[in-house]
């Protein structure tokens, strides 16, 4: 599984499951990667729909909707693995914000809460290119940030947060 060299943004993800699909019938939702047996030989349709954990929690699985599904028609045949590599796309969709810190300036500031700072690393300490560090300790042990533009989320649509992190605590959005 991957996915398709978005336009805007980085090409990681946290896709960790897939819901399979077989002639639009839902066989199940599985870990990624898997193996299904075959349980009907012959042509047919098979869907496979990105999934992800809501919140980041087991419980709240479902359907990526940022993400269109992949779809390969194909022959089963009993006993035999037939490998299948699915490469999934997003949707057309509106980034209000994309930081990826490689600009002079970024778009994340400190709050007045905040007693600690906003460093840019490169290299091994960073994911992709540029990444911001922050270091929290005994005597600077609080951090806030935010982002000087405003953002208006419409009231019935969704929005989802893509961020990649490395930590050795918990932290809240």
């Amino acid at each position: 599984m991957s996915i398709a060299s978005p336009y805007e943004g980085s090409a990681s993800h946290n896709i960790s499951d897939c819901w399979l699909y077989v002639d639009g019938k839902l066989i199940g939702i599985f870990e990624v990667p898997f193996t299904v047996p075959v349980l009907e030989a012959g042509e047919h349709q098979i869907q496979f729909e990105p999934g992800i954990k809501n919140s980041g929690g087991n419980a709240s699985r479902e359907i990526y909707p940022m993400m269109f599904g992949y779809y390969v028609d194909t022959v089963l045949t009993e006993k035999q693995i037939l490998t299948i590599n699915p490469v999934f796309t997003y949707r057309p969709a509106t980034f209000d914000l994309i930081e990826d810190f490689e600009d002079i300036g970024i778009e994340f500031e400190t709050s007045d809460q905040s007693d600690t700072i906003i460093t840019l690393v490169s290299g091994e300490n960073a994911f992709e290119g540029k990444s911001m560090y922050v270091a929290i300790d005994e005597e600077r042990p609080n951090f806030e940030c935010k982002s000087s533009q405003l953002f208006e989320i419409e009231k019935n649509g969704r929005a989802f947060l893509e961020i990649d992190f490395k930590a050795n605590d918990y932290f809240n959005f």
